[in-house]
């Protein structure tokens, strides 16, 4: 089940960061090399395999459109799927012992040219994922772990955005990261076993998701949601700078331990040139280790 869009995100930053983003009125988008997890954006799709479930599912789909499936899809999905159109217009005319015998080895050489093929396939792919600018966002806002982290050590704030403050905005196109204890694969017996039968084809854009929006089951307390888009400026920038609306910022959470200086002086910037926005600051708990998160004292 999709998860519902949340109508805030939040970004954790550091005192400074929060000053520049505030005064710039712009949010940096990086590329996944200078992520803090190693296998952000850097793992490779494979395809793991039973060689005699694939060929056992490959053969049984194909007999299956052949000899006249009700449910086959009238619509190919790939050059295959033509073939088998055409083979069920002229009427089947070889027994099921002669189409094993005459296309298991082909369900075999396929499998085998297509890890061949994997190397360069998986080179290329990393060549495009590393194009890409990434906004990371999360849906907590109170998290102790990530304002350690990412917020000074409680020190620096967070900026808490509102996905529907305007038209069109590009908030709305941020996708939830899944949290996965093994690496997504490429493809599997049933898909390929589809392939062979007519009815799918592998799709990029599918494929560039699964990188994308997948990360170690060890960020899960992160919940976070990604915005991903091609460079806009030079394809190999390491980060862009993008401009956001003022009405975007909802509130600014301020860091427990954050010095007074700097608590005086980002506030400033936010009643100046954020009038609607809410000063919020985080204050520890005196009964449960949690932050709570309470309206600034003018």
């Amino acid at each position: 089940m999709t998860k519902p869009l949340p109508s805030l995100f939040y970004k954790y930053a550091t005192k400074d960061t929060a000053r520049i983003v505030l005064e710039s009125r712009t949010l940096r988008w990086s590329t996944p090399v200078l992520f803090n997890d190693p296998y952000d954006h850097q793992f490779d799709l494979h395809m793991d395999v039973d060689m005699a479930a694939l060929k056992r599912r490959a053969l049984d789909k194909v007999w299956d459109a052949l000899s006249g499936d009700p449910d086959y899809s009238p619509h190919p999905r790939n050059p295959m799927g033509t073939l088998i159109q055409v083979a069920r217009r002229k009427g089947l005319k070889l027994s099921r012992e002669r189409f094993e015998a005459s296309f298991g080895p082909r369900v075999v050489e396929g499998y085998e040219a297509g890890l061949r093929s994997l190397p360069e396939l998986q080179r290329q792919f990393r060549e495009v994922i590393q194009t890409f600018q990434v906004l990371c966002l999360r849906e907590v806002r109170d998290s102790l772990l990530m304002w350690a982290y990412y917020a000074e050590q409680h020190r620096g704030a967070v900026l808490c955005f509102r996905s529907d403050a305007v038209d069109d905005s590009a908030w709305l196109v941020a996708r939830r990261v899944q949290y996965q204890r093994s690496m997504p694969r490429l493809c599997d017996e049933e898909f390929i076993s589809d392939v062979c039968a007519g009815r799918a084809m592998l799709d990029a854009a599918a494929l560039v998701e699964r990188v994308v929006y997948t990360k170690a089951a060890e960020w899960a307390h992160e919940k976070e949601w990604r915005m991903v888009a091609a460079s806009r400026g030079q394809p190999r920038a390491p980060c862009e700078d993008v401009p956001f609306h003022p009405r975007e910022l909802d509130a600014v959470i301020l860091g427990c331990v954050m010095p007074p200086d700097d608590r005086r002086s980002i506030s400033e910037i936010v009643r100046g040139r954020y009038p609607h926005a809410r000063l919020l600051q985080a204050v520890k708990d005196d009964r449960a280790f949690q932050l709570n998160i309470v309206e600034c004292a003018h």
